[in-house]
């Protein structure tokens, strides 16, 4: 029987970010209606079946639908929170949607410490505003609670403060050494002038920039998002990379699919 496990993430990139990690544990993207299990669409569900989908009818306002993932043991649904602060209610709501949702095998959270809080502090004030995870005790571990996985992992490593581009900058240092160095002394470039200082001074915003340096070298024009979705930045080429490992490890203890190390490319040093 197909397990179904549900994990909300703070935004688009932590859905692509999470799907390389699925992608490596061999579940395939499912694009089409038709090969989503029904589980995820029965009774309105997570797929909207109506355009537009608000009652103001606004045709330009973006529809946020779960990317899915599955192989024969496993679907998953990897929903786009809209921010930190909408994750409480983005989970309510995708629960009360879901007809079956007591059937989920397990429910997941991927956040960022950013710079600012600690690991700790986010997942304590998670299980305040969240009912569904409050009665975890641990960060990073996935329990069982009335019959359903639970866990919330906080990047970059569970325990310092950081975020997804601390892990994907760490990554750069393994698969694209060359090119990380070059991107990063080009927008300590770009920082000497105080026009540009202000878009990267705030928040992870430089990191971003880094990151997106790269992915425009990859293909001009290309997004982070895609970049993530396409290269190597998790990979077993960063397997070496300690985030990964203990994403790794929690995303296959939530889907019961065990716990066993991403295996290191042996071309790497």
């Amino acid at each position: 029987m197909l397990r179904h496990c549900y994990l909300l993430v703070e935004g688009h990139h932590d859905v692509a970010f999470a799907g390389r990690f699925l992608k490596l544990r061999k579940l395939k993207m499912k694009n089409k209606l038709a090969e989503v299990s029904s589980f995820w669409h029965e009774g309105g569900g997570l797929i909207p079946r109506n355009f537009p989908p608000d009652s103001e009818r606004d045709i330009h306002r973006r529809i946020v639908v779960p990317s899915f993932f599955e192989n024969d043991e496993v679907s998953v649904a990897i929903q786009n929170g809209g921010g930190l602060e909408s994750l409480p209610k983005s989970l309510e709501e995708s629960l009360t949607n879901l007809r079956s949702s007591e059937d989920l095998s397990s429910i997941g959270v991927l956040i960022d410490a950013d710079s600012n809080k600690t690991p700790e502090q986010r997942f304590n004030w998670l299980k305040q505003v969240a009912p569904q995870m409050q009665m975890l005790r641990a960060l990073g571990e996935v329990e069982e609670v009335e019959g359903v996985r639970r866990g919330v992992f906080v990047l970059p490593n569970n325990r310092d403060p950081g975020t997804m581009e601390t892990v994907l900058l760490q990554c750069a240092d393994a698969v694209y050494p060359n090119l990380a160095i070059m991107a990063g002394r080009y927008i300590e470039e770009v920082k000497r002038d105080l026009a540009f200082l202000r878009y990267l001074s705030h928040g992870s915003n430089e990191s971003k920039a880094v990151i997106g340096a790269m992915a425009n070298v990859f293909r001009p024009g290309k997004s982070n998002e895609v970049s993530i979705q396409d290269q190597e930045w998790i990979s077993s080429k960063s397997a070496s990379v300690e985030g990964v490992q203990l994403f790794y490890a929690f995303l296959g203890a939530l889907l019961g699919l065990g716990t066993s190390p991403l295996k290191i490319d042996p071309t790497q040093d």
